[in-house]
């Protein structure tokens, strides 16, 4: 879900108490948990692959960049593993993240389009997803190019 919040540098640097390299290694992310605002601090000593993949067990950045890195070591961290971060709800990460306010919109709610184009028109950080409840939904999801219970980030909604 960090992808979404991308679409605004901003909302990535406010989650750091500073954007300046450390040369000893510490850093400080600043996060909401259970609506408790906290920095966390981390360091870069990340788990990494010693086998053929060698690299960072988890997440993995563009190129040289730290930053998708430390932070979810961070949400590891306050989540007590990272075997403890797979999975979850989109809107509560984001809660989390931002210390916003975050609601989850059922499809099947009369009005969710014009929510959902309400949020883009005030610029919320948004996401989607699919529950294939049955093996039959699942494939047919799949067969659709998607994966049922991932969520996949909204950058852009329009009413056409």
């Amino acid at each position: 879900m960090l992808s979404v919040l991308t679409e605004h540098p901003d909302r990535i640097r406010k989650l750091f108490a500073t954007d300046k390299m450390n040369p000893q290694g510490i850093y400080g992310v600043k996060m909401c948990k259970n609506g408790e605002a906290q920095t966390v601090i981390i360091d870069d000593h990340i788990p990494c692959d010693s086998g053929n993949n060698a690299g960072p067990c988890f997440s993995k950045g563009n190129g040289p960049e730290l930053w998708v890195i430390l932070l979810e070591k961070a949400w590891a961290k306050i989540h007590g593993s990272y075997e403890r971060i797979i999975g979850g709800q989109a809107h509560l990460t984001f809660r989390d993240l931002t210390g916003a306010p975050s609601y989850e919109i059922k499809s099947a709610d009369e009005d969710a389009f014009s929510k959902i184009l309400d949020g883009e028109k005030k610029n919320y950080v948004m996401s989607s997803g699919i529950n294939g409840k049955s093996e039959a939904e699942a494939k047919l999801v799949e067969d659709m190019g998607l994966v049922a219970g991932h969520s996949y980030g909204l950058i852009s909604v329009a009413e056409v």
